[in-house]
């Protein structure tokens, strides 16, 4: 496979198929809850887009475009939505993706500060994200409210946040 494209094998390394082939950078891919359609963010046309592929057909279509990097993205559970951190308006933040209604929310608003790592509490209420450059801990945002909540205190490099089915 080429530096950048998107493969799907078995967790042993068995059946590696590539799915895209585009010379572009693809990055941030995450299974929707179907467990056959993936998101991911690639340049591919030129700037930052969400894409979605159904992973048996190979059909993929542009979701969302963007101005800057984006650095991460999560479907929502129930794939109406997406988290996304995204640079377009200057520093690194969290927002809410809600293409069937054409929004962007902000949830972070943090200059000195980077965010990343973003992904979905099982009913779709909270975010759990990681926050910080050199001392990185892990936080959650209720999306509703806005309201932050710190998780992590202890370390430096909490990362890779993610839900159990019971909200944990």
């Amino acid at each position: 496979a080429l530096p950048g494209e998107i493969c799907v094998s078995y967790p042993d390394g068995y059946d590696i198929r590539q799915l895209t082939n585009d010379g572009k950078m693809t990055v941030f891919p995450r299974w929707m809850a179907d467990g056959e359609t993936i998101i991911y963010i690639s340049d591919k046309n030129g700037a930052p887009q969400i894409w979605e592929m159904n992973t048996a057909t190979g059909r993929r279509s542009v979701k969302w475009s963007f101005k800057g990097s984006p650095a991460g993205i999560a479907p929502s559970p129930d794939g109406s939505r997406y988290a996304a951190i995204l640079s377009f308006q200057g520093n690194v933040e969290l927002y809410v993706v809600d293409p069937a209604h054409d929004k962007l929310i902000r949830l972070t608003q943090t200059p000195h500060e980077v965010e990343g790592e973003p992904t979905w509490s099982p009913d779709g209420k909270k975010i759990a994200f990681v926050r910080g450059t050199k001392n990185q801990q892990i936080w959650v945002v209720d999306v509703a409210t806005k309201k932050e909540r710190r998780l992590t205190s202890r370390g430096t490099q909490n990362i890779d946040p993610d839900w159990g089915k019971d909200g944990r």
